[in-house]
């Protein structure tokens, strides 16, 4: 069971799906865009719950490693401060060696999102004229 800020991001058919605690789906499609925004933080979760799942169905694609039952559950936490900080469970396989989870485990915190979380942001806003 997630909670109503956290999402479950698995692998459906070498697509990344992603679940709400609400039950909506959002699913990655290559050229299409049919996800139903049940929050915009939702959204952010599932945007690096996606990275993070599709990185590592590539990994375990090229190192010959089984995915099975693997999932993650990503919530966020909003601190005093004002900052966010995002929490990732990740539920890996069973069987799968120590090797194996390790490279999982590394490839995880390899994702582009994830990434770009990481890094110092800055957003630019600019309203356009009607030309």
């Amino acid at each position: 069971m997630i909670s109503p800020n956290s999402v479950r991001v698995d692998i459906e058919n070498d697509q990344a799906r992603v679940i709400t605690a609400d039950g909506r789906f959002h699913v990655a499609r290559r050229g299409s865009s049919n996800a139903v925004a049940s929050c915009p933080m939702c959204l952010m979760l599932g945007a690096l719950g996606s990275c993070i799942m599709l990185t590592l169905d590539a990994v375990a694609k090229n190192k010959d490693i089984p995915l099975g039952d693997t999932h993650v559950i990503l919530d966020y936490v909003t601190l005093s401060s004002g900052q966010t900080r995002f929490q990732v469970q990740m539920k890996l396989a069973r069987g799968l060696t120590d090797r194996e989870e390790k490279i999982l485990f590394r490839s995880a915190r390899l994702c582009d999102v994830g990434k770009i979380l990481k890094s110092d942001i800055s957003i630019d806003y600019q309203l356009l004229d009607d030309a």
